[in-house]
């Protein structure tokens, strides 16, 4: 993160600046805390700001403008004025702020923290900011909290230090009437001579777990120190008592009195005591704040279940070997790896179950590769390995092979044998790509072109797959902007019933007809409209352009003709689905029951709480429900049971060869029958011959639909098929 800039003096311009705390300017330790909230935080924006002597005024501050430091102050004042954490995850929608300069200015988030003193006072604020909306997580939380505390430890500490240096630490003794103060300071303060205490206060003395008479019976404060660090805190003790160093702050690790170390950051002045040179020392116990940040940087750069690499710390590991490959010149490869029916194991035996056989599968590709390779999980099921100085002579076939090999071995978890196999795409350096995103996203699609071609298989990267990326991505861009540009269409193919030959429902299908790139069908944008979450806005402009259209024809035409609507297994786990339905039915006034909704058999197989949840719903309002693809997915039936379904659709694979295979036309037999024993429609997909037809009309089939019936057509070729049927089935001859 690129810090922001601050200003290095908080006193006001134009006179001389006051005589109090806040008239010294920011120091480097206030600057330092404001970089570490805006890294704690992930923040462009941070700020410290005290009150003293009804003033408050910014001792350091990162990011602002001159004009936006009174809005901000507003933000600040609330905080200290409130005495507790104030977070406000979008100013612009909470009644308090919204109507500021601050907010108008663009600030879209606020989290202050107070800076309490011993004495439960507040002595000003530690605040981030943003310019978007956003949450802080528990980690983040937690450090700034510290960094509060510490600031508000520094403040103290800074006057108490002030004042002893103006009369030779004599404040530290009880002439003077000071030690209240000292002795009840929420931070470890010592006076240090000779290379021992000659006096600590409490705090410091809890610290390190001790009491003040034992710390002042060392021989050496160096015996807190741990010995990898006592050379370079004896050089800065050293240092300032011969008068190099003037105030400082650093860190070490110390040992406490049980044994536990601890993080400790010390803030030292050289002094004088009774005449001779003496060091005064402030200290803190940072180890809660190391401790948070280590939290941070572990999810910065974990993946949280199978702890590998995520895909940030993977990137910047990418970029660095980058850099060594083209000084050394060497060769890099990349291996996409995804699982293949992953979700088969989730579905069947639950997420627990998928979630042990992933931390198994991780621990073993780890321990698969070389020392110097990286292995991250960038997806659910999807994992990329980069593997750097790779010889000319290693063979890729033979690194792939082995890496198929060891994720087809069955893993053992909750007393299940579990067998997956892998799809990998390998793209390498400098053949297949030169910078670190074109190298992925060759990697991924040779993943993609392996998986199209069958399970556990390999591609590595060519000419070809390079293009098919350029292309898909250039696909993608066009998908986005297509329904704005009404380039998507709905057509229609009629669904006839096998025995009277009448149109008894509509399937709509969404056809793109792009004004750059021509008639683009469904195969070839569907899967990335799905992968994409375009099937969202997609499927919602399908849904509401079938229903009115439906409406019209049935007040035209048929009153009683349905409109069935293909419902993506994202569609269907879109919280906003049913929301969608009803909004789609009211504005066409459409009935319910005239409405098909078609999931396939894996969607209906899923016990997710949404799946179900919506199965529920869409039977409580009257939505019909169709199984299409039937015979293609899952073996269980029991879903046919549990949910309300109307009607089976026979994939069109098995009426290809229904009227010459015989293992084919049993399958379609056995489907109709076991469809009329519960009570279902059968419906046949892909009737494309007069022999299929008759096939099917002996088998007892009820309804077909293909290019023998009807290609899909648009709305216009459906009114004058829909004209025909009126005039044969409802006038009067």
């Amino acid at each position: 993160m690129k810090l922001p800039r601050r200003r290095k003096d908080s006193s006001p311009p134009g006179g001389e600046r006051p005589e109090h705390a806040l008239a010294t300017g920011a120091e480097a330790v206030f600057d330092d805390l404001i970089d570490l909230a805006c890294r704690s935080a992930q923040a462009p924006l941070a700020a410290v700001s005290l009150v003293q002597e009804g003033r408050h005024l910014f001792l350091s501050r990162g990011g602002f403008s001159a004009e936006e430091e009174r809005g901000a102050m507003a933000f600040c004042s609330e905080t200290i004025r409130e005495r507790l954490p104030l977070v406000v995850p979008d100013t612009a929608q909470d009644e308090r702020f919204r109507n500021g300069p601050f907010v108008r200015s663009g600030i879209r988030f606020y989290a202050g923290f107070p800076l309490l003193t011993v004495d439960e006072s507040t002595r000003g604020a530690l605040s981030v900011f943003d310019r978007v909306p956003r949450v802080l997580d528990e980690a983040q939380r937690d450090a700034l909290q510290a960094l509060a505390r510490q600031g508000a430890a520094h403040f103290e500490a800074r006057l108490a230090a002030n004042r002893p240096a103006q009369s030779e630490a004599a404040s530290l003794s009880t002439e003077i009437g000071f030690r209240p103060f000292v002795e009840k300071a929420a931070v470890g303060l010592c006076l240090i001579q000779d290379g021992r205490y000659r006096y600590v206060n409490p705090k410091l003395a809890a610290i390190f777990g001790y009491s003040p008479e034992e710390l002042l019976g060392l021989e050496s404060t160096l015996d807190l120190v741990v010995a990898e660090d006592q050379p370079a805190v004896r050089d800065d003790i050293w240092k300032r008592l011969e008068g190099e160093l003037q105030t400082v702050h650093y860190t070490f690790t110390a040992v406490r009195k049980d044994g536990e170390r601890i993080e400790v950051e010390a803030y030292a002045t050289a002094t004088e005591f009774e005449g001779r040179p003496a060091v005064l020392g402030t200290l803190l116990d940072i180890t809660d704040r190391k401790r948070a940040e280590a939290r941070i940087v572990a999810q910065a750069y974990k993946d949280p279940l199978t702890n590998l690499s995520n895909s940030v710390r993977f990137m910047e590991r990418l970029q660095e070997q980058l850099a060594e490959a083209r000084r050394q010149n060497w060769r890099l490869a990349i291996v996409y790896l995804d699982l293949d029916r992953f979700k088969f194991i989730n579905d069947t035996w639950g997420h627990s179950v998928g979630d042990h056989f992933l931390q198994s599968l991780a621990l073993r590709l780890t321990r698969g590769v070389r020392e110097v390779d990286t292995v991250a999980r960038v997806g659910g099921d999807e994992f990329v390995i980069l593997m750097p100085d790779i010889r000319q002579t290693e063979n890729l076939s033979t690194i792939a092979q082995k890496l198929l090999a060891a994720v087809a071995r069955p893993v053992e978890v909750e007393g299940r044998t579990l067998e997956v196999t892998a799809s990998i795409g390998i793209a390498c350096y400098p053949e297949d790509g030169e910078e670190s995103e074109i190298l992925l996203r060759n990697a991924d699609t040779a993943a993609r072109r392996a998986k199209e071609l069958g399970p556990n298989g390999f591609q590595l990267c060519t000419a070809e797959l390079t293009s098919r990326a350029v292309a898909r991505i250039s696909l993608e861009s066009a998908l986005r902007t297509a329904v704005d540009r009404e380039e998507l269409v709905v057509h229609y193919q009629p669904i006839v019933s096998l025995m009277t030959g009448r149109i008894t429902r509509l399937e709509a299908l969404v056809r793109w007809h792009s004004a750059e790139k021509g008639v683009i069908l469904p195969a070839d944008f569907i899967p990335i409209a799905e992968e994409t979450g375009l099937i969202l806005p997609v499927g919602d402009h399908v849904l509401r352009t079938a229903c009115r259209t439906l409406k019209e024809w049935q007040v035209n035409w048929l009153p009683d003709l349905i409109v069935a609507v293909n419902v993506s297994a994202r569609q269907f786990r879109d919280p906003s689905l049913l929301p969608k339905i009803d909004r789609a039915l009211s504005e066409s006034e459409l009935s319910p029951e005239h409405l098909e909704v078609e999931i396939t058999e894996s969607i209906a197989m899923e016990s997710a709480e949404i799946v179900v949840g919506n199965l529920e719903a869409l039977r409580g309002r009257g939505v019909r429900i169709a199984i299409d693809d039937f015979g293609t997915g899952y073996s269980s039936l029991n879903y046919l049971k549990r949910f309300p379904v109307h009607s089976l659709k026979i994939d069109r694979s098995f009426v290809t060869e229904v009227g010459t295979n015989p293992a084919d036309a049993g399958i379609v037999r056995a489907i109709i029958e076991m469809a009329h024993g519960l009570k279902l429609i059968a419906v046949a997909e892909g009737v494309e011959t007069r022999d299929q037809f008759l096939h099917l009309q002996r088998f007892g089939c009820d309804e077909m639909q293909g290019y023998w019936v009807s290609p899909p057509l648009p709305a216009e070729g459906i009114n004058e098929l829909l004209a025909r049927e009126l005039d044969l089935w409802v006038k009067p001859t």
